[in-house]
């Protein structure tokens, strides 16, 4: 991250004195210099933009394992955190097509740690493991 980073950082003078000209234009401030607040506004955006860079780069170092792991993940999140391999199947979540498919990624999250599985008689739940929010 450290090249992404030094490139933004190069351009907080620019973006200094892009939101110093808006804030002329707009009336809010008569001085012809950079003023603090647009420095700090221009701070604000390049912090912002690293965040975005940050999960950009997470993006791309990705497998597609990583992805359909984080697709159940997304989806377990509005489904109560918890679901069977045949409920996956049956959504259509992460592009399972087997039973043994989903059972594998199942057992791929509780590997990461995301979850823990839990059998109840003949079946068996994936259960996620987040704290209420």
């Amino acid at each position: 991250m450290k090249s992404p980073w030094a490139k933004l950082e190069g351009y907080a003078a620019r973006l200094a004195l892009i939101l110093h000209l808006c804030r002329q234009a707009a009336k809010e401030t008569d001085s012809e210099h950079v003023d603090e607040q647009s420095i700090e506004g221009a701070w604000g955006l390049i912090s912002y933009f690293k965040s975005h860079a940050k999960r950009v780069y997470a993006q791309l170092r990705t497998s597609p394992q990583d992805k359909r792991a984080l697709q159940v993940v997304a989806w377990l999140k509005t489904h109560d955190k918890q679901a069977t391999a045949r409920d996956l199947l049956r959504a259509g979540v992460a592009g399972l097509r087997t039973s043994s498919g989903a059972k594998k990624l199942l057992a791929n999250l509780v590997d990461r740690g995301h979850g823990h599985l839990e059998r109840k008689g003949r079946k068996e739940s994936f259960i996620l493991d987040l704290p209420d929010t």
